[in-house]
């Protein structure tokens, strides 16, 4: 029996008769009544010609035709005789003669319709920021030799393919944010030569998502203890929003609600820290005009987003000019991995200069220029070997006046403001 999606999977064939292998059960082969010349033409029961077979060093044998008609009348021939990598020779004569009309070679295996595949997933992945596709392939014996073409589109873009061979999964490249997309997968013989494709499997959907730095998203630890989760309202213009955080990547780990702590004013939301594990965190957003958008942070551990508190910075003035700076660290438990930059402003904070403190000093000597009013920070940051993260703030301003060049001393020094 020949359908009409087998003809249209066979529409780039230019050869007569045509020949495909169904899920290499059986052999099918056709042609159209005004594709052959020869036979009368006849009623569509008149049957005027006759087919025939062999594979290469094999007997010949014959193949009963049936005729199916409707728009176009079309000469069927289907029999169970199927051998792979073994070429299959076609003949069709007038049955009234025995002329040959037509004639053709074949290698099967590149004929074979084969099902698409089944039990089609599209799953985000933290680590890659990319959406990965599985399916099953169809349940034949040889389907370890198989490619398969993924196909994705939304209605924004052209509709792209991407061609893998022998896997079963495929991570799509990176997608425009926000957009409703639907993908699909075909199979086909995978060979050095052109091969026919098989029909597309179902269709899945997927809504992408955009990278949390879009809108400032960031989740740091400065005790250890803690994850605090900020971004940037005036970029977000959302009506709802909530945060959820899970500890692994495996599919059975759990999220959960990431919530707001009045003892942690300066976060959006905190959760427990832990170090035995990588920690995923999203952000599901309903804008105020009713758009839904998922915003993803790439998975971190604990030791890798750490934002020490402000140092405290001491300073204590020495005969010539020398400024003794001094502070504690505001992380004990990793203090000899911590690196600090002290900056100094002589112009009331117009511009700086930064010295870098190398990790484990907690002191410093500053050489001072005669009667100028000095302005100093300090911060602290991990030095990015095992403690990764980010800067602290600064920390408040000291102020203090070096002494004149004829000698007068100024000892005043000023914390939290400025002299003017």
């Amino acid at each position: 029996m020949l359908y009409f999606a087998d003809l249209i999977l066979l529409s780039g064939d230019i050869g007569v008769p045509h020949c495909f292998s169904r899920q290499l059960e059986t052999v099918v082969c056709y042609w159209a009544a005004e594709e052959l010349q020869g036979g009368d033409g006849g009623g569509v029961g008149d049957v005027s010609y006759s087919f025939y077979y062999a594979y290469d060093r094999e007997a010949e044998e014959e193949c009963e035709i049936t005729v199916q008609a409707g728009l176009r009348t079309f000469y069927v021939c289907e029999h169970d005789d199927v051998i792979l990598f073994n070429d299959l020779n076609v003949y069709v004569r007038d049955k009234a003669t025995n002329r040959l009309l037509r004639s053709r070679k074949l290698e099967l295996e590149l004929f074979v319709i084969i099902p698409g595949p089944y039990n089609l997933h599209v799953v985000w992945e933290e680590d890659s920021d990319r959406f990965r596709v599985t399916w099953k392939p169809p349940e034949l014996d040889v389907s370890f030799m198989f490619k398969y073409e993924v196909q994705f589109w939304s209605h924004e873009e052209e509709r792209q393919s991407v061609v893998v061979r022998d896997v079963k999964e495929v991570l799509l490249p990176q997608l425009k944010p926000f957009l409703l997309y639907h993908v699909r997968v075909r199979t086909s013989w995978d060979g050095e030569k052109p091969s026919i494709w098989g029909p597309w499997s179902e269709e899945v959907t997927l809504t992408s998502v955009a990278s949390a730095e879009t809108i400032g998203f960031r989740c740091f630890t400065s005790d250890l203890a803690q994850v605090c989760c900020r971004w940037e309202e005036e970029v977000l213009d959302a009506s709802y929003l909530e945060v959820h955080y899970k500890y692994g990547q495996d599919s059975a780990s759990t999220w959960r609600p990431c919530q707001y702590s009045a003892q942690h004013k300066d976060c959006h939301c905190v959760f427990p820290a832990r170090n035995d594990s990588s920690t995923s965190v999203k952000l599901n957003v309903t804008s105020v005009v009713g758009k839904c958008g998922l915003y993803y942070n790439s998975p971190f551990w604990i030791n890798h987003i750490v934002k020490p508190p402000a140092p405290e910075l001491h300073v204590h003035q020495l005969p010539g000019n020398t400024l003794a700076l001094n502070w504690s660290s505001p992380m004990p438990g990793i203090r000899t991995q911590l690196i600090y930059q002290i900056r100094f402003s002589t112009d009331k904070g117009k511009s700086w200069t930064t010295v870098q403190v190398p990790s484990g000093a907690h002191a410093k000597e500053i050489s001072m220029v005669s009667d100028k009013t000095y302005i100093l920070q300090i911060r602290a940051g991990p030095d990015q070997e095992e403690i990764q993260g980010f800067w602290s703030e600064w920390s408040a301003r000291v102020t203090t006046k070096s002494s004149s060049s004829s000698g007068e001393e100024h000892h005043r020094t000023f914390v939290g403001s400025s002299l003017m």
